[in-house]
C-alpha cells in the first residue's frame, strides 16, 4: 500500500476502536448501508451519505458511563460520548470520500507533522491557548506519499508506524526547503452536536485564524483593534498558518437540539453567525437553502483545498490501488 493510504488506514483503525464508535457501529453500518448498494455501492452513494449522518447518528443509543447515577450526570456522560462518536463518524465519512486520493481526515492531535501541529498553536500574551481542532483534513502535494512504504533489509515490512513516515517525510521536507509548507493545505472541522450552545466558539477562532492567513510581512502576529499589538501569535517555531499552501476553517453539526432543523430559519442567530466559517458550515442531513448545507458538499465547497482531480467516493467504489476498504467495515 501507499504511504498515504497506509497512514488513512490507520486513522479509520483508531476510529473505529473507539469504545463508543465500536458499540455503535452496528447499527452505524445498517443505517448507512440501507442507503447504498451491496456489495459495490457507486461513488455517488457514497458521497450521497452525508445526506444520512445525522439520521444515523441520532437514532443511535450510547450507554450511559457507569456510575452517572443523577440526570445531570447521565445527560453530561451521554453528550460527552455523542461528541466524540460524531466526530468519528465524520471522518469515517470524509475519508470513505477522500479515499484513493492525497487528501486524509484526522481526528487525533498525535497523528499530526510537527509542522502543521506548530502552524494551528495560538499564544496569546505568552501563554498557549488550548485550540485542539476536533477534525483536520490534510492535503499532500507531493507524489511521494503515493509510494509505497519500503520494506526493510531483510525484505520485510518495515516495523515504523505509517504515521511516523508520513510526519517525518513532512517535517524533514520543511526542514530541507520552507517553501515546503505551501505544499500542505489543512482545513480545521470542529464538529458539535449542538448548534446553537456550541457555535459562538468556533466561530471566534474561525475569526482569528482568517486574520492570521491574511498578515502581511514576516510576523506571524495579529494586531487587533482591541488588543495590545503582538499580544496574538499564530504559530511556532518557525512554522507559521500563513506560510501553508492553504487553510480554512469550517463548522459541522448534528444538530441535536430538541426541534432539529425545523429550529432554523434564515435569520436565526446561529444560522447568521454559521455563514462566516471560511470552509463553510454543515450537517448531516440534505442541504436546506440559506440555512445549513449537507457535509457532502464540503467537497465541492473545499475543492481548491483538497487533492487535484477528487471524485468523492470514486477511489473506494472502484478499488483504487492501495485502498485499503475493510478497515471501514462497509457496506
Amino acid at each position: 500500500m501507499s504511504l498515504i493510504e497506509e497512514f488513512r488506514a490507520k486513522v479509520i483503525s483508531d476510529i473505529m476502536s473507539m469504545p463508543n464508535m465500536a458499540y455503535s457501529w452496528a447499527h452505524f453500518r445498517s443505517c448507512l448501508g440501507s442507503h447504498v448498494s451491496h456489495p459495490a455501492p457507486t461513488p455517488a452513494e457514497l458521497f450521497s451519505l452525508g445526506d444520512q449522518l445525522s439520521a444515523a447518528f441520532r437514532s443511535n443509543r450510547l450507554p450511559t458511563k457507569a456510575g452517572s447515577t443523577t440526570t445531570q450526570a447521565k445527560e453530561q456522560s451521554e453528550a460527552s460520548a455523542g461528541g466524540s462518536v460524531w466526530e468519528g463518524l465524520i471522518v469515517w465519512y470524509l475519508n470513505l470520500c477522500l479515499a484513493g486520493s492525497r487528501s486524509v481526515a484526522i481526528k487525533k492531535n498525535s497523528h499530526l507533522p510537527n509542522t502543521v501541529r506548530e502552524s494551528l498553536k495560538v499564544i496569546i500574551s505568552g501563554g498557549i491557548s488550548l485550540t485542539e481542532p476536533d477534525v483536520l483534513v490534510l492535503t499532500f502535494d507531493d507524489p511521494r506519499v503515493d509510494d509505497p512504504i519500503p520494506l526493510a533489509k531483510n525484505g520485510a515490512p518495515i516495523r515504523t508506524s505509517p504515521i511516523k513516515l508520513l510526519q517525518t517525510l513532512i517535517d524533514s521536507s520543511v526542514l530541507a526547503d520552507a517553501s515546503y509548507r505551501k505544499k500542505v493545505t489543512v482545513i480545521n472541522i470542529q464538529c458539535k452536536t449542538n448548534w446553537n450552545d456550541s457555535i459562538q466558539t468556533p466561530m471566534l477562532w474561525n475569526l482569528l485564524y482568517a486574520s492570521a492567513r491574511h498578515l502581511s510581512g514576516s510576523s506571524s502576529s495579529a494586531v487587533l483593534p482591541i488588543l495590545k499589538a503582538n499580544s496574538i501569535t499564530f504559530g511556532d517555531g518557525g512554522n507559521y498558518i500563513k506560510d501553508l499552501g492553504g487553510y480554512a476553517y469550517g463548522f459541522v453539526t448534528v444538530p441535536t437540539n430538541e426541534k432539529g432543523a425545523s429550529a432554523y430559519t434564515s435569520t436565526s442567530t446561529p444560522v447568521i453567525r454559521a455563514r462566516s466559517f471560511t470552509a463553510g458550515h454543515y450537517w448531516g442531513k440534505a442541504s436546506k437553502p440559506h440555512i445549513c448545507t449537507s457535509v457532502k458538499e464540503f467537497f465541492n465547497s473545499n475543492a481548491t483545498l483538497l487533492s487535484s482531480g477528487l471524485i468523492p467516493g470514486e477511489g473506494f467504489a472502484n478499488s483504487f490501488p492501495n485502498v485499503n476498504k475493510g478497515v471501514f467495515q462497509f457496506p
